[in-house]
C-alpha cells in the first residue's frame, strides 16, 4: 500500500518551522455543510477524477487490498462492522456527477454494500490462494461507474473453518493509503463489539468528508497566490518528460499495465542509512530519496530531475479520522549540474524537501490548470514517484479470536512509470519498485534494485563520494 510519510514529512516541516520562526497557521474549527447545498469535489477527488476521463478504459485507480482473517470468523459480525464503516463515512456513501460544468459530490444517506462470499474449502490450499488471487486481481479490474454508488466491493472467501480471506477495492477517489490503515483500526474496534452483541463504540465523526472539502476551499482562497508563486519559481524550466531509465520511447496512451518488484535492506545497512540521516540532519525519507534521485541520474545522465512525492494532506485533526481522498502530490526537483559529492546533494536535497513540505497545501490539479505543462497530459511534472511508507496495513492485528495479516498479491495495474515505495519494518528498510512493463523489463529492474542498494552502500562508507566518480559498472562491484 501506499503509505504516508506523513511522520517523516512533518518532521521535516516542523524543521523548517523551527528554522525560519515561521508559526503554523491555526484553523478554525471546521463547519457542517448543509445537507440542501451542493458539494463540488475536493481538489483530490477533482485530480484523480480528471486522470480517469483521460483513460476511461483503465481501472489503473482501483485500489485493492486483502486480509488474511484467522481464527473462528462471525461472519454476520464482519458484514455488519463493514456496513457501519460504510455508514460513518461519507465519502464511502458518495459518488460524483458533473453539474453545470462542476464536478460535485453526490452522498448518498444510507451505506449501499455487498459482502459477496465464496467457498473455496473443496479444494486444497495451494488451489485456495490460487483462486483468492485471481479472483482479487478479477475484482481489482472490474471499472467503477463514478456515478452510482458504490464505489467500493468486497470479497470474503472462505479456505477453512478457521481461515478466510477478506478482498477489498476501494476506488482512490473516495480512498488514499492513510484511509487504508484508518479502515482496519475501525474494523478491530467494530468487530470484537458486534460479536459480542453490543453496539459500536466508536463516538460519531464530528465532521464528514464534505464538510472538509468546503473548508479546505474556503481556507486556501487565500493561500493560493502564494503557493502558486512558490511553485511556478520553482518548477520554471523543468524538461516536460523525465527520460525512460531504459531507453524506451513512452507511449502516447499509456495502458498502465505494471508489476512490482521487492527489495530488502540488511539490517546492518539500514542501521548504517539511519545513522548517516542522523550525522546529517536529515530525515530517512530525505536520504532515500535523494540517493533515489542521484541513482536516476547515473542511469539517465539528465542533471534536472523531478521525483514526485504524496503527502496525506490532512492537514487538521479531524481530517485525520475520516476515510476519503486526501492525498497531494509534491514535485521535489533535484539538480545534478555541480561536481557535488553526497553529502552535498542530500544538503541541498533537504533545503528542496523543506520548501517543498512548506508549500504542500498547493492542489496538485490546480498547478497543473496553472502552469499547464505541454502534452504530458498523463503524467504532468513527472513520471517517476518516491514514497516512504508507515502506514499498519501490512502489520499483524489480533482482534477477538482473530488474527489479521495482509495477503500481497499482483493487480498487474500502476500509475506511474516507476514507483520506488520504502518503509522500515522489523528494524529493516524495504522496498517495492512498481514499473511500467511497456517501459521496462523484469531484468531491467532486478538490476536497478540491485544498484540502488549498491549506491546506498557506497553511500554509507563514502558519503564525501563524488558521483561523477561513479557509474554503473562501479556499482556493479
Amino acid at each position: 500500500m501506499s503509505g504516508t510519510d506523513n511522520q517523516e514529512k512533518l518532521a521535516l516541516l516542523a524543521r523548517l518551522i523551527q528554522a525560519e520562526g515561521l508559526a503554523s497557521s491555526a484553523t478554525d474549527a471546521i463547519p457542517k455543510h448543509n445537507p440542501s447545498e451542493l458539494i463540488p469535489a475536493s481538489y483530490s477527488q477533482e485530480w484523480v477524477w480528471k486522470r480517469c476521463q483521460q483513460a476511461p478504459n483503465s481501472p489503473f485507480y482501483n485500489s485493492a487490498f486483502a486480509l488474511i482473517l484467522e481464527g473462528k470468523l462471525n461472519r454476520a459480525s464482519l458484514e455488519e462492522s463493514l456496513r457501519e464503516i460504510v455508514r460513518r463515512h461519507a465519502a464511502w456513501r458518495t459518488a460524483f456527477s458533473l453539474i453545470d460544468g462542476t464536478l460535485c459530490q453526490q452522498i448518498n444517506p444510507e451505506p449501499v454494500f455487498e459482502l459477496n462470499y465464496y467457498d473455496l474449502s473443496v479444494v486444497n490450499e495451494a488451489e485456495q490462494y490460487i483462486e483468492t488471487e485471481k479472483l482479487a486481481v478479477h475484482q481489482a479490474h472490474k471499472l467503477f461507474d463514478l456515478n452510482c454508488v458504490p464505489l467500493i466491493r468486497a470479497a470474503l472467501l472462505k479456505h477453512t473453518d478457521t481461515r478466510h480471506v477478506l478482498a477489498l477495492v476501494v476506488h482512490h477517489i473516495i480512498a488514499d493509503g492513510w484511509s487504508t490503515g484508518l479502515f482496519i483500526k475501525e474494523l478491530a474496534v467494530l468487530y470484537p463489539a458486534f460479536s459480542n452483541g453490543n453496539s459500536s463504540p466508536l463516538p460519531e465523526l464530528p465532521i464528514q468528508y464534505p464538510d472538509y472539502t468546503l473548508w479546505q476551499r474556503n481556507w486556501l482562497q487565500g493561500e493560493l497566490d502564494k503557493q502558486l508563486a512558490y511553485w511556478s519559481n520553482q518548477l520554471f524550466g523543468l524538461p516536460e518528460v523525465q527520460p525512460s531509465l531504459a531507453g524506451e520511447a513512452r507511449p502516447n496512451n499509456p495502458d498502465y499495465a505494471g508489476k512490482s518488484y521487492s527489495l530488502e535492506l540488511s539490517e546492518d545497512l539500514s542501521s548504517a542509512l539511519k545513522r548517516l540521516s542522523q550525522q546529517e540532519g536529515v530525515t530517512l525519507f530525505t536520504l532515500l530519496l535523494s540517493a533515489f534521485a542521484a541513482l536516476i541520474n547515473l542511469y539517465s545522465g539528465q542533471e534536472d530531475i523531478a521525483l514526485g512525492t504524496p503527502v496525506a494532506n490532512r492537514s487538521t485533526v479531524e481530517a485525520e479520522a475520516l476515510l476519503g481522498c486526501f492525498v497531494n502530490n509534491l514535485v521535489i526537483r533535484a539538480d545534478f549540474s555541480g561536481n557535488s559529492s553526497f553529502k552535498q546533494i542530500l544538503s541541498l536535497m533537504n533545503k528542496v524537501c523543506l520548501e517543498a513540505f512548506a508549500h504542500q497545501d498547493m492542489p496538485f490539479v490546480k498547478l497543473v490548470e496553472a502552469l499547464k505543462p505541454g502534452n504530458n497530459a498523463s503524467h504532468p511534472f513527472f513520471q517517476t514517484r518516491f514514497e516512504f511508507s508507515n502506514f499498519p496495513s501490512r502489520e499483524r492485528l489480533e482482534i477477538k479470536g482473530l488474527r489479521l495479516s495482509p495477503l500481497e498479491f499482483e493487480t498487474g495495474l500502476v500509475r506511474f512509470d516507476l514507483n520506488l515505495i520504502m518503509e522500515e519494518r522489523d528494524n529493516r528498510l524495504v522496498g517495492w519498485l512498481q514499473y511500467a512493463t511497456a517501459l521496462y523489463s523484469d531484468a531491467f529492474i532486478i538490476r536497478l534494485a540491485q544498484n540502488y542498494e549498491n549506491l546506498l552502500q557506497h553511500i554509507v562508507r563514502q558519503p564525501e563520494l563524488r558521483l561523477n566518480e561513479l557509474s554503473l559498472d562501479l556499482l556493479r562491484d
